[in-house]
């Protein structure tokens, strides 16, 4: 028994106990399920999460009309509206910081946008 073998090492040796040992199906934000023999991942109870705080930050849900983070055309390097107040910057780090989780966790098609928006977390515009 392989599994027991590395518990009772980990647990003697280490002083070291596993917790939810049964197949994965979630980690760190992200599903897992199998199709056939295929491992399959999915980050679909994040962005649900991601949606949760949208909500609850600014009282609606985000709009679905949107496929991407920056609307097409829009150049933020040329942005002269004023700075956001320290409140609004930390959420808008927050939401650029999921972001780039999400990424991480498989939504490479919003990578480009994001590490776009990313780059002025420091000093972001209304």
């Amino acid at each position: 028994d392989p599994e027991g073998s590395i518990t009772s090492v980990l647990e003697q040796k280490y002083k070291f106990k596993l917790k939810g040992t049964a197949p994965l199906n979630y980690l760190l934000g992200c599903d897992y399920y199998r199709e056939g023999k295929v491992l399959c991942a999915a980050p679909k109870r994040y962005i649900e999460k991601m949606e949760t705080t949208y909500l609850q930050l600014f009282g609606e849900k985000p709009s679905q009309k949107m496929r991407s983070p920056l609307e097409k055309g829009d150049n933020p390097e040329l942005d002269t509206t004023d700075f956001l107040d320290e409140k609004r910057t930390k959420i808008y780090q927050s939401m650029v910081g999921a972001a780039q989780w999400i990424i991480s966790l498989g939504r490479f098609d919003i990578a480009v946008h994001i590490m776009t928006l990313s780059s002025f977390r420091s000093c972001d515009r209304e």
